[in-house]
């Protein structure tokens, strides 16, 4: 199961989406700033952010910028929400999303977030079974020497 941190400050579609993704069976903390959300991130360390842009205290891109320039959070995928206009997709994931959605979409229903979201479980399926095979191919000359 996923681990999200949604970071939302509209309360109404924080709620939905939680609910939403509860339902869909991923585990869901929630902050409704910036700076709640960074310290959030850092202490739970998600597999994926979901993050709004017009945020209080630190901005969407603050918490992007800061996020992708620490080594210990910057591989963690950021899916941008945000009611901006795709116009500032180019710029979003220049600097490292993992995809942009605008609000209006998840409007006609949550399956583009959820398509997005499979994508990021089965990568992540795709390295632990990568990093299974290496340590299964190191431990294996180890125990033949034994």
């Amino acid at each position: 199961m996923l681990r999200i941190v949604l970071i939302e400050d509209n309360r109404l579609t924080k709620t939905m989406s939680e609910r939403l993704l509860h339902k869909a069976g991923y585990s869901v903390c929630t902050a409704e700033d910036g700076e709640q959300g960074l310290k959030l991130v850092q202490s739970v360390m998600p597999d994926v952010v979901l993050l709004d842009v017009l945020l209080p205290k630190l901005s969407g891109e603050e918490v992007l910028l800061t996020l992708k320039h620490n080594p210990v959070t910057a591989n963690i995928p950021v899916i941008i929400i945000t009611g901006l206009s795709h116009s500032y997709e180019e710029h979003f994931r220049h600097e490292g999303v993992f995809a942009f959605l605008n609000k209006s979409q998840l409007l006609e229903g949550i399956e583009p977030l959820l398509e997005l979201l499979r994508q990021i479980e089965s990568g992540i399926r795709l390295q632990q079974a990568v990093a299974g095979a290496a340590a299964s191919r190191l431990a294996t000359p180890l125990q033949a020497k034994a």
